[in-house]
């Protein structure tokens, strides 16, 4: 167990230099605060034979899949802040690329290669899995509301009107158009840091 600490523990710190950097990369900002909300063993195998529960096993090789999630600090204080106003003890934070997978568990698809996507209001958050692992996660700040702004821009409606008519197929054609080139270059970029050169998952689970 206390192998298997000190492993988890180096993965976290390896996990955060990555977070930070990649924050850094995209935002500009050096040194943001983060807080690890989600700290997961996804797969583990010892000399080529995977296990669920590596305590008792012996072996020379051992490698181990971690899924590290971070949020800034200032989010995490603010989430617990309204649980202290709510009178209620936040207890853990389940990112939603975590959750969605999740769903699969106990279904025939728990160990397929499946791309999971949430298209938001304000973002798009993209978890891929294979072979029942998640082997990475990402978001794209596009959502449907980039969609609904376009549209005001082009016509007079207001966006109940917009959102009531959007999922007809001849609506605002030329504008969704315009809005899924966007959002497909953000999606590959996103998918390419995540896979890199590998195949995309063909079973796609879409929400939002």
């Amino acid at each position: 167990m206390a192998e298997l600490d000190f492993i988890v523990g180096k993965t976290e710190n390896q996990a955060l230099i990555h977070a930070k950097r990649e924050i850094a990369k995209k935002t500009g900002f050096i040194d943001i605060e983060m807080k690890l909300i989600t700290s997961s063993i996804t797969d583990i195998s010892i000399d080529n034979f995977k296990v669920t529960n590596p305590l008792g096993f012996t072996g020379e090789n051992i490698a181990l899949s971690t899924l590290n999630i971070f949020i800034p600090a200032s989010r995490y204080n603010v989430i617990q802040t309204i649980g202290t106003a709510l009178g209620k003890s936040i207890l853990s934070i389940i990112p939603l690329e975590f959750s969605l997978p999740k769903i699969f568990e106990s279904s025939d698809s728990a160990y397929d290669d499946i791309l999971f996507l949430d298209i938001g209001n304000t973002q798009t958050s993209i978890t891929i899995q294979k072979a029942g692992v998640i082997i990475g996660c990402n978001r794209i700040e596009i959502g449907m509301n980039d969609l609904i702004k376009n549209i005001k821009e082009k016509t007079s409606e207001v966006s109940l009107d917009i959102i009531e008519k959007i999922s007809h197929s001849d609506a605002y054609q030329r504008e969704k158009e315009a809005f899924l080139s966007v959002w497909e270059e953000g999606f590959l970029m996103a998918t390419a840091e995540i896979i890199g050169s590998g195949l995309i998952p063909h079973k796609i689970f879409l929400s939002g």
